[in-house]
């Protein structure tokens, strides 16, 4: 970063540091565009045009005069033709950029926050489309151009009106807003938008869904790093995308064809494992670094994973996203059934568990999530500990359950003869079971 602000001087001509890795991306995207911008007006003797009369980049060599003199003449009409090929085809480079959906939505960025550069940008932009014969000369499209120059496209390429009337339920139901007192709001939530919209484009085929795991973490590090976040409001964020990604499905509007399994795996499996993969390469990166730095980088993964039970356990207080589907009730009693009797001491894989189905233990998404990422390794069964992971008192579930089905249940799951059992099946009589 350090190296590509000393030879593009972005820190001076910007006026703004370039530290933050955000920023960077911004003032370089921005300055390689406006750079091909200058290249072609220049060629097209149109720089003289703009108030500066001149770029505020090299365009060309200090000694090209000199070095064009040696050239004969037939050389000279080559060159030519040359030159010509070369603006036609950074016309063409910069048609490209203004289409690409990343591109675009990093220049919304420097439209909101570079006003004044903005508009110098959007001049030369302007000046380029209405005055520059090899664009008219060619079949290059003035329409993202246009969309450019008006502000009438946002970050996605879409009708402000559009994108407004889509995403305005989501920031207004404020969906991020703590309930530890920290009051994010509706422009905290708009700052994690991009991985709702990055869910949506999976499941509507929009984007290809091959790799969304490692593009689902990859967009996660990238908002919490330009967002300045900590790592469990970046994991709340992402849980909270998921879980909206499910409750939308109440009310479908892509027809009659449902979505609901499909939305579940994304919750369940991909967002999780895209958790995983971020742990995961902070893992791998604590191996690359040797013995010197290996208790600090063990302590930053260790942090990592308590910031991910952080913010499952903040996850527990948006009850009305933790709403399990019907599809899925059975599944969210289960699991905090199961946790349930790990607290009471009861062991799980006796044949107990199908005997606890009448048991007031009313389970959520969070139960799954949770069972999710114990399964893969992320969290242990302390967190059936947590406060208000199981509403009812864990020692109920001794009472609740009767002895004489738990003796016959794990006699017919295969439980080793112990004399305390042989006891058991003698005193009582085989239930119907």
């Amino acid at each position: 970063m350090d190296l590509i602000d000393g030879n593009l001087r972005l820190s001076k001509i910007f006026g703004i540091s370039t530290c933050q890795p955000g920023v960077f991306v911004v003032h370089f995207v921005l300055c390689i565009l406006w750079q091909l911008v200058d290249v072609v007006l220049d060629d097209e003797g149109l720089l003289e045009l703009t108030s500066e009369k001149k770029s505020q980049w090299p365009t060309r060599p200090e000694d090209v005069s000199t070095f064009e003199g040696t050239f004969t003449e037939q050389r000279t009409e080559k060159i030519e033709k040359l030159q010509k090929m070369n603006t036609v085809t950074t016309m063409e480079l910069i048609e490209h950029l203004l289409r690409n959906k990343v591109i675009t939505r990093i220049l919304s960025l420097a439209r909101e926050n570079m006003q004044s550069h903005w508009g110098a940008f959007t001049n030369r932009l302007h000046l380029l489309a209405t005055n520059s014969s090899t664009l008219q000369n060619s079949a290059i499209s003035l329409e993202p151009f246009q969309q450019l120059i008006l502000g009438d496209s946002n970050v996605y390429g879409e009708a402000k009106h559009n994108m407004h009337k889509r995403f305005h339920p989501i920031v207004a139901s404020d969906p991020l807003s703590s309930p530890y007192g920290r009051c994010l709001g509706a422009s905290y939530s708009a700052l994690w938008i991009p991985i709702d919209m990055y869910l949506e484009d999976c499941l509507d085929g929009s984007i290809a869904a091959t790799n969304s795991i490692e593009i689902l973490s990859g967009l996660v590090k990238a908002l919490q790093s330009v967002n300045r976040s900590t790592w469990h409001d970046a994991f709340l964020a992402l849980w909270v995308a998921s879980l909206r990604l499910v409750q939308r499905e109440r009310e479908p509007i892509e027809g009659p064809v449902p979505h609901l399994d499909t939305r579940l795996c994304m919750l369940l499996s991909i967002t999780t494992l895209a958790v995983a993969d971020i742990i995961e390469e902070a893992d791998s990166l604590c191996n690359e670094t040797g013995l010197n730095s290996h208790t600090k980088e063990d302590e930053s993964i260790s942090n990592l994973r308590n910031e991910l039970m952080l913010s499952l356990q903040i996850l527990g207080d948006y009850e009305s996203l933790l709403v399990p589907p019907p599809c899925v009730v059975s599944a969210a009693n289960h699991a905090v059934t199961k946790a349930a009797m790990f607290i009471s001491g009861i062991s799980i894989n006796n044949g107990y568990m199908e005997n606890v189905n009448g048991m007031n233990y009313s389970g959520n998404m969070r139960h799954l999530i949770v069972e999710s990422c114990i399964s893969r390794n992320l969290l242990d069964t302390s967190a059936y500990y947590w406060p208000g992971y199981v509403s009812n008192h864990a020692n109920s579930v001794s009472l609740t359950l009767p002895s004489q089905l738990a003796g016959w249940s794990s006699f017919m799951k295969g439980a080793p003869l112990t004399q305390s059992l042989v006891n058991m099946l003698i005193s009582t009589p085989a239930p119907s079971l």
